[in-house]
């Protein structure tokens, strides 16, 4: 998404070819946006809310008069005024003089390294040329050749060093020519000092790096702020400053003057050098520029125009325009007398920072439910319903306490829904998610009544109850039974409030409890009326649903008992596993447990094709092609789709359903077809013989594939024992891992651990005979195919997809956690 802004901003109305209105990180935008808004609204106090009703190009209806004097602001001349004195400001230029005392302190440094060299190594020679002397004179003889080879080796070593230093210090190279004349005089520091003045003279005046920098800053002049000073001048005549060429110029006039004093190679290698060396000094600060162009247009007052008391502002039948309707925005704005815009800001801001936190709890510990829009939405219309809800009972309550002067008109507050949104979540999601939503619902609901913290509690109180009473309900009866305990724990909270405030008395604690309890049962009857609705709308299937589901009366697993009763008995012991296996890993139980019934109702309609449904050991694969028998396997899926949505089952068992052979290889079939194939044709194609997809998307529907396969695999399992069992499950969940079945789905290489210390012990509980078709070896002597035409093959050994370049042996791993 990072890089899909970046595109966007770039200037690209395309991500990824999807149209950007169409992007995630638009839809989520515009839906924290709305939600954010939406809880604004609801929070503004109602009074102060007066939308317009006139337009520009709307006919007036009537005559209207200003009914007091106003000041109306003057957009345009605003905005001229401003743009006036942004074009006014000058430019802010930086003035490093300091910049030239470095320059020279370079040059001397420079110079005085080549210096030390030069007179080095005249101190070298004279001492050399006095030791040749002693030599004749002791020994009759020179020092021989050798010595003077090794002495100007090394002297060679100390120039180059020398050399290297003169360079890096000042950081550029000098031409062969000024090198050899101050070579001569042996870098003199004479020689540095003329440099220094040259640069002194130019870059004291100023330099900038071109001529155009200044041309636009002729006729007002420029604000020149020192660097490392502490000084600031407004600069009208920019002509006084030179560019490095007129810098350059002016350093070659002050050679020529020099030019009578000095050799001319010399004055030449002092100009060259000298003009190698300046550099600009005066640099534009954009930073400062902009920042006082923006105060100087901030500083700008509004223009205003007097509307007097009694002046027609626009006439009936004349069309509204974009001056009447600024007249009469300032006259409403006058009437109210309230600042609503900065309450609203303030609502905005105090929303959008509460929905960040959300946002970023799901995005950090629940990325299942951030990255889906639908219950995203979900969430979002939850918490604005809530509010809106419990807004709807704030106006009820209050039309009962002006009809109810018996009763204590707060108490009336205590029957409002508060526990609404808490409820809900508890049935449509997952505990672990619940609090940030009740806690925002519950500060909102504070601020909405009377801005009073004990409400806020109150609700907070009452939405954990609620939450944490529905959670795993399975029966539409068990909310009922949760509105009770909600309101039994709403009385206990709405008398606590009353004696903290030390404000108890019978009657008010009779008359709070009641209507505490009311609101309790209230939650419970919204809730059950609601969630139907949004189990439709959003594609949500909760508990209730899925037990209502695993009723084996259902139609469709009757036709399942019926026309495939072998099929139905694997269903049954695959929803076994998964459900272990869910419960391990923390994923939906009682999810799997149902899909896992659904999963093969695909094989109703070709039953006898699957071998847990050939009651003789005729095999009808037997008489077809090995392409025939991996298309009829593969249908199983596309039937199975449509019958799940003939009998209008919930989207979550159709995506399991669709999944839970992922695009896993039939191997017995393209083994199979690969022995009857021509060796020099080369025709049958893997893909062909590998299911559709798409692969696990969700944890669920990976474990419902695990399951599935170690449920059929288990029943022609030779010779079983504890230790080939164990066996049997590692290899096959390491060939569903390695075969890129799990790549779309978090469950991770600890999960899968949990999964099969889960596994194998209901595995050898529940193991019993199946017939076996050699395929997959599981064992190193004893055999033990795996074979079932109706079941997902993993990859096969020596298949494309069975092993993944640079991962490590998953039984491997899973024994090592052991």
């Amino acid at each position: 998404q990072g890089e899909a802004v970046r595109k966007f901003f770039q200037g690209g109305w395309k991500i990824k070819d999807v149209p950007f209105y169409k992007s995630s990180i638009f839809q989520k935008s515009l839906l924290a946006s709305g939600v954010v808004l939406l809880l604004s609204l609801l929070l503004l106090p109602e009074i102060q809310f007066i939308p317009s009703r006139y337009q520009i190009g709307t006919i007036c209806p009537v005559n209207i008069k200003a009914p007091q004097d106003v000041d109306v602001p003057d957009i345009k001349a605003t905005e001229e005024k401003r743009l006036q004195v942004t074009r006014e400001s000058r430019s802010v230029y930086d003035f490093d003089l300091s910049l030239v005392d470095t320059l020279q302190k370079k040059v001397t440094h420079a110079f005085s390294e080549m210096n030390r060299y030069y007179t080095g190594k005249k101190l070298r020679e004279e001492n050399a040329a006095g030791i040749q002397d002693l030599s004749r004179k002791k020994t009759g003889a020179a020092i021989p050749a050798a010595g003077y080879d090794l002495a100007e080796k090394t002297e060679q070593q100390l120039f180059e060093e020398s050399l290297r230093n003169f360079e890096e210090i000042l950081k550029v190279k000098f031409s062969a020519n000024a090198m050899k004349v101050f070579k001569r005089d042996g870098f003199a520091p004479e020689d540095a000092a003329m440099i220094g003045t040259m640069l002194k003279t130019v870059m004291s005046r100023g330099v900038v790096s071109s001529p155009e920098l200044l041309l636009n800053e002729a006729d007002r002049g420029i604000i020149l702020k020192g660097v490392g000073e502490s000084f600031e001048k407004v600069m009208n005549d920019t002509s006084v400053f030179l560019d490095l060429k007129t810098a350059r110029d002016l350093i070659q006039q002050y050679s020529d003057s020099i030019a009578d004093a000095l050799p001319q190679d010399k004055v030449k290698a002092l100009k060259e050098s000298a003009s190698i060396l300046v550099v600009p000094n005066l640099t534009f600060n954009k930073h400062d520029t902009e920042y006082r162009k923006a105060q100087a247009r901030e500083g700008v007052k509004t223009v205003f125009y007097k509307v007097k008391k009694g002046e027609m502002i626009i006439r009936e039948g004349e069309k509204v325009t974009e001056e009447h309707l600024a007249k009469l925005s300032a006259l409403n704005a006058a009437q109210k007398g309230s600042n609503l815009s900065m309450v609203f800001l303030g609502l905005l801001a105090f929303n959008a920072i509460l929905l960040y936190i959300f946002l970023f709890y799901i995005n950090r510990f629940k990325r299942s439910i951030s990255a889906d829009f639908q219950k995203l939405s979900l969430l979002g219309l939850i918490i604005v319903s809530s509010l809106a809800i419990n807004k709807i009972f704030y106006w009820i309550a209050r039309i009962v306490m002006s009809n109810l002067e018996s009763v204590e008109p707060t108490s009336i507050l205590y029957a409002i829904p508060y526990a609404f949104c808490g409820m809900l979540i508890g049935v449509l999601f997952e505990v672990r998610i619940f609090i940030f939503p009740i806690l925002i619902i519950s500060i909102l609901s504070g601020i909405m009544i009377h801005e009073d913290l004990s409400f806020a509690l109150y609700s907070l109180v009452g939405n954990v109850t609620a939450a944490m009473t529905v959670q795993n309900c399975r029966r539409r009866s068990a909310l009922l039974r949760g509105g009770l305990r909600i309101g039994m724990v709403n009385a206990v909270t709405a008398l606590t409030i009353l004696m903290v405030h030390n404000d108890f008395t019978f009657q008010k604690g009779l008359d709070n409890t009641l209507f505490a309890f009311i609101g309790g049962i209230l939650v419970s009857i919204l809730v059950s009326w609601v969630v139907p609705i949004f189990e439709t709308l959003f594609r949500i299937t909760t508990d209730i649903s899925l037990l209502e589901l695993s009723d084996t009366n259902q139609k469709v697993l009757k036709d399942l008992l019926v026309h495939a009763p072998g099929t139905y008995q694997h269903s049954l012991m695959v929803g076994n596993l998964s459900e272990e296996a869910a419960e391990a890993v923390g994923a939906n139980p009682l999810l799997t447990r149902v899909s896992s019934l659904y999963h093969d109702i695909g094989k109703i309609q070709k039953a006898e094709y699957f071998v847990e449904n050939q009651i003789n050991l005729e095999n009808p694969h037997d008489k077809l092609a090995p392409s025939m028998s991996a298309l009829i396997l593969i249908s199983h899926i596309k039937d199975g789709a449509e019958i799940a949505k003939e009998h209008k089952l919930p989207p979550a068992i159709l995506d399991i359903l669709r999944q839970h052979h992922g695009t896993s290889l039939i191997t017995f079939f393209y083994q199979k077809a690969k022995e009857m194939e021509d060796p020099d044709m080369h025709t049958i194609k893997e893909e062909d013989y590998r299911y559709p997809g798409p692969k696990p998307q969700t944890q669920e529907a990976a474990i419902v594939m695990i399951s599935d396969v170690l449920e059929a695999a288990s029943r022609v399992l030779t010779n079983p024992t504890p230790s080939r069992i164990e066996g049997m499950v590692n290899k096959i969940m390491e060939r569903i891992y390695l075969d890129g079945q799990l790549d779309e789905c978090d469950l991770t290489l600890k999960d899968l651990w949990m999964i099969k210390k889960r596994l194998v012990p209901v595995l050898n509980s529940i193991y019993h005979h199946r017939i076996d078709y050699p395929s997959i070896k599981l064992a190193d002597d004893e055999g033990g195919g795996i074979k079932d035409e109706g079941m997902a093959q993993p990859a096969a050994e020596g298949s494309k997809g069975f092993k993944k370049a640079g991962d490590v042996s998953l039984e491997k791993s899973l024994r090592k956690r052991e």
